[in-house]
C-alpha cells in the first residue's frame, strides 16, 4: 500500500472512535474534506456506514485518487470537485489501482492549462463555491 494511504488509514483509525462516540446514529452525517482531508473523510464515511450511521453525503475538494477496491462508495451520494487543473486529483502512481470515487466535477478556470499545484489551494475552492 502507498505510504500516503497508510497514513490516511492511521488517521482514520484515530478519528473513527471519536466520531462513533460523539455522533448520533439517528441523525444524517455529511462529511467533506480538501486534499488529504477528502481522502480521510471518505474513508470515515465508509466506516461510519459500517457502524450503522446514516451518511447523507460526502463532498471532496481536490481529492487524491483512492484505492479501487472500496465497496462502500455506492452506499451514499458522493461529489468530488476539481478546481481548474488541480494536480492532486490526477496524480499518484499505479493509475490502474487507484481512481476517483466518482467522476470529477470541474469548477473554476484555473491558472494554467497544465495540471499544477496553484489550482490545489483551498481558497480557490472556497471562492468558486461562494
Amino acid at each position: 500500500m502507498n505510504n500516503n494511504y497508510k497514513q490516511f488509514n492511521e488517521q482514520q483509525r484515530y478519528l473513527l472512535p471519536l466520531l462513533t462516540n460523539t455522533l448520533d446514529r439517528s441523525k444524517p452525517v455529511v462529511l467533506a474534506g480538501h486534499s488529504t482531508g477528502a481522502s480521510i473523510s471518505l474513508m470515515l464515511a465508509e466506516e461510519l456506514l459500517k457502524h450503522n450511521f446514516i451518511i447523507q453525503e460526502w463532498v471532496g475538494f481536490g481529492c487524491p485518487r483512492m484505492y479501487k477496491g472500496q465497496q462502500y462508495w455506492q452506499g451514499f451520494p458522493l461529489t468530488s470537485y476539481q478546481y481548474g487543473n488541480d494536480i492532486v486529483p490526477l496524480q499518484l502512481p499505479f493509475k490502474w489501482l487507484f481512481q476517483q470515487p466518482v467522476k470529477l466535477t470541474k469548477v473554476g478556470c484555473g491558472y494554467n492549462i497544465r495540471p499544477n499545484w496553484g489550482d490545489h489551494r483551498l481558497e480557490n475552492y472556497v471562492n468558486v463555491m461562494n
